[in-house]
């Protein structure tokens, strides 16, 4: 009931300061309050959600994710959720995900994107949990960071790293992941935003 008040008072801060205020992620139902703010909607993307107990990999479209999963299965690769609710991280694993991760920046020459995804954060990975692949030798293939949405019901993918070497394993990662978090009760997962 406040918002068009707050929409208001954060433009004239923006003013004030010679800043140009920009909303964003912002809900097509408020609409009208931006509008008559003097702003215009443009749509760069939505949310991609997916409902856990509609999801079913049958079918000719998803054969390239089943083979995906079944060839990491073959090779020995192994799914597992830790922190937050799942198994404690070692010591191993934690130095695996912080090395995985300098090098997955390293390899796209660039830092952190940080605007709307989260930076590499381990006490952040040990409260909200991550999913990781490994491999037979323990050796950490991918992982990827899933943050917890209204109030547990849903998980949000976040931070994504691989080896570069590492085909298809992303692929059987998710996979994995969303049947964990079906197992867990979790209702619906999100990718974030899809162009």
């Amino acid at each position: 009931d406040c918002r068009e008040r707050l929409v208001h008072g954060f433009v004239r801060h923006c003013r004030s300061c010679d800043w140009k205020p920009v909303f964003y992620c912002s809900h097509h139902s408020n609409r009208e309050i931006y509008e008559r703010a003097g702003f215009q909607m443009v749509r760069i993307a939505e949310e991609a959600r997916l409902r856990l107990a509609e999801f079913k990999l049958d079918g000719a479209r998803f054969q390239n994710l089943r083979t995906a999963r079944n060839k990491a299965r073959k090779n020995g690769l192994v799914f597992g959720w830790y922190g937050g609710d799942g198994a404690q991280m070692t010591d191993k694993l934690e130095k695996q995900l912080l090395d995985l991760s300098k090098d997955w920046l390293m390899r796209k020459r660039g830092g952190e994107m940080g605007f709307d995804l989260s930076s590499f954060d381990l006490q952040s990975i040990r409260e909200k949990g991550v999913a990781v692949v490994l491999s037979p030798s323990d050796r950490l293939e991918a992982f990827a960071t899933w943050h917890p949405y209204g109030n547990g019901r849903g998980r949000c993918l976040d931070l994504m790293r691989s080896h570069a070497e590492a085909r298809d394993v992303m692929d059987f990662l998710i996979l994995e992941a969303m049947q964990s978090f079906r197992d867990q009760g979790v209702e619906e997962i999100s990718f974030g935003g899809a162009p």
